[in-house]
């Protein structure tokens, strides 16, 4: 028995090592502002009451040029540099510091997925175009 759970146990971690190891030697695939984030993610998460034509936080999400415009805070994002963009920290619920402040969307809409948040720093972190 005690054999079989360290056999177990072993197969697990060296799964989970691998699917690791795999994810970090992928490369990112191109993404596009226009199918990726602003018809699926922006248009569904971000402009319903928010930061559509009303500019929450000076911020309005209804297309590239708006959204490079930035906020009352300034630019949101930094062309190339997903990890120094206000966007991302945004999305991952923290601030400049890193320390934990409430996600957007705010409590009471959708949060983004992991998968929603890695296509928007992958597409920062290719030069955010307007592709």
């Amino acid at each position: 028995m005690e054999t079989a759970i360290r056999s177990s146990f072993f197969i697990t971690s060296a799964f989970i090592l691998l699917l690791g190891a795999c994810e970090d030697s992928v490369a990112p695939v191109d993404v596009s502002y226009q199918e990726n984030i602003q018809a699926s993610i922006f248009n569904f998460s971000c402009l319903i009451g928010c930061h559509d034509g009303t500019r929450q936080a000076g911020l309005e999400l209804t297309s590239w040029e708006t959204l490079m415009e930035g906020g009352d805070n300034g630019p949101v994002v930094i062309s190339g540099n997903a990890e120094e963009s206000p966007l991302v920290w945004s999305v991952e619920g923290q601030n400049a510091l890193g320390i934990p402040v409430s996600p957007m969307p705010p409590t009471g809409f959708s949060q983004l997925n992991i998968t929603e948040i890695r296509l928007i720093k992958n597409w920062i972190d290719q030069g955010a175009q307007n592709n």
